[in-house]
Formats: C-alpha cells, structure tokens, sequence
C-alpha cells in the first residue's frame, strides 16, 4: 500500500505503479492528501484483513479528517478572512483562507474552533521543524477549558513544508 500524503504528485504514482506492475507486484494508492490523513489511515490499519478491505476501512479514516494546514503569508493581500501581510500565519481550510492570524498558537486556537463547529473528537497536530514543539501547548490549554471531550495529539514533523498540519475527526 502507497499514502502518498500529499508529496507525490500523479506522474509520479502513474511510475510507481507502472514499477511494481513491471515487477509483477500489487500496489493500491490510498487517497492520503496530507500527513494528517495519512496518520488516520494508518490508525485503522489491520494486517490480519484483507488487503481490499483494509485499503477500504483506510480510505474512509482518511476522508474522515477535516484537515488544514498553516503557512506564513508571502505577500501583502486580501483573503477571505481579512488582509494579510508577509509573516502573518494563514489557515487553509479546503483551498480556502480561513484564519490570519499574527502567531502560529493563535492560528492553531482560531483554525481548530472553526473546525470544530461542524463535530470532531479528535484533534491531530503535527508541528514542522520550523516550528516551536511547544507551540501546541496553548491549543491544547484552550481545548481544556472549552471543550474537555475532545482530545488533542500533537507531533514533530521534521521535513515538512508548511508550518503545521491539523486534522478534527
């Protein structure tokens, strides 16, 4: 099984699958546009399943995860959520802008409330290595206060390109 997470674009799966079919292997592609999906499906992973209904159980833990990702601002402009400026940190939401905000911890509080307005139990952070592990911290104190149910995980993940990923399930 391949999750490409997000980091492998179609002419690079259509050469990956044409490998393993030139080596006589099976190879399924789960759907996994980010590392946070890739994590879900990976949480429902069973290898005493059949590979088919494996990959479908993974594929649905996937779809499952509202995520967003957090990047600074490159230019000045005007997004759905207000004006930016280089250094603010923006909140993607499905292609769309949802959160500006000054700093990372007050982007990942601002993004996971608005996500969490349409349900979730679980929240996953995973932090670049650009970024402050601690920045977590005050999301997580937030949640505490707001809403105790829901439990927020948070990760290292060195290497990659934004500056945090969230995913709400």
């Amino acid at each position: 099984m391949l999750l490409p997470n997000g980091l492998v674009g179609n002419r690079e799966l259509i050469q990956v699958e044409l490998a393993a079919k030139a080596g006589a292997h099976a190879i399924t592609i789960l759907p996994t546009s980010t590392l946070a999906n890739g994590l879900a499906a990976v949480a429902v992973h069973d290898p005493d399943t059949p590979i088919a209904v494996d990959a479908y159980a993974m594929s649905e833990a996937a779809a499952g995860m509202r995520t967003a990702t957090l990047a600074y601002a490159e230019i000045t402009g005007l997004t759905a959520a207000g004006p930016c400026v280089p250094g603010d940190v923006l909140a993607t939401v499905g292609g769309d802008i949802l959160v500006v905000a000054k700093t990372i911890e007050d982007a990942m509080v601002r993004t996971v409330e608005l996500m969490l307005r349409s349900g979730g139990e679980l929240v996953t952070v995973l932090v670049g290595s650009d970024v402050d592990p601690r920045s977590a911290a005050p999301l997580q104190r937030r949640l505490a206060e707001t809403a105790p149910g829901v439990d927020v995980t948070a990760y290292a993940a060195d290497g990659m390109a934004e500056l945090a990923q969230i995913g709400v399930e």
